[in-house]
C-alpha cells in the first residue's frame, strides 16, 4: 500500500463529499488559498488532470457531436456552449469547465476552425471557469473549508 502525499489527500477530500469540487476548483484552492508548496502538489494535479481528462472524454464527444452544425461555426459554437450551460447567465453551469474544454478542443478538431475561431470558443468556455471559480472562492469562507481541512488533520 503506498502512502498518498499530503496534496492528493487534500485534493480526494474536496472532490468528495460534502463539496464535490472539480479539479478546476481545486487546483484554484491551491493556487489561491492551500499553496502549491503542499507536498505532492505538482504530481497529484498531472495524475488527477490525467484521470479527469478520461472522466469527462466520452460525454465531451457527445457534447460535441449534439453541437456541430457543419460549415457554421457560430451556430456550432453557440449550440456547445448552451449545452454545457442550458441556463446562462442563470445558475450553475451543467457540465465542468474541464468538460467544456475537451468539448471545445474536440470541435476545433473536428471543424478544422482556424486560430481565431478557437481563441473565440475558448473564450466562450472561459465563462463557465469564471463561474466555478466564483463559486468555490465564495464557499471558501462560507462553508469554512480551512476549518474542515484542519479538523480532518489534512493542512
Amino acid at each position: 500500500m503506498t502512502n498518498k502525499s499530503s496534496a492528493t489527500k487534500i485534493y480526494e477530500e474536496l472532490q468528495g463529499s460534502p463539496f464535490y469540487y472539480t479539479h478546476t476548483q481545486i487546483k484554484h484552492l491551491f493556487e489561491t488559498m492551500i499553496g502549491t508548496d503542499t507536498i505532492g502538489f505538482d504530481s497529484c494535479m498531472i495524475s488527477k488532470a490525467s484521470s479527469t481528462r478520461k472522466l469527462w472524454d466520452k460525454p465531451a464527444e457527445l457534447i460535441v457531436a449534439l453541437s456541430i452544425r457543419i460549415g457554421d461555426f457560430d451556430t456550432s459554437s453557440d449550440v456547445l456552449f448552451s449545452e454545457c450551460w442550458k441556463s446562462y447567465p442563470e445558475g450553475e453551469p451543467d457540465c465542468p469547465f474541464y468538460c467544456a474544454k475537451i468539448a471545445a478542443e474536440k470541435m476545433s478538431k473536428v471543424m478544422e476552425l482556424n486560430r481565431k475561431q478557437k481563441d473565440m470558443l475558448r473564450n466562450k468556455m472561459k465563462r463557465i471557469k469564471l463561474a466555478e471559480l466564483k463559486r468555490v472562492e465564495k464557499e471558501w469562507d462560507d462553508r469554512m473549508i480551512t476549518s474542515y481541512l484542519k479538523l480532518k488533520q489534512l493542512i
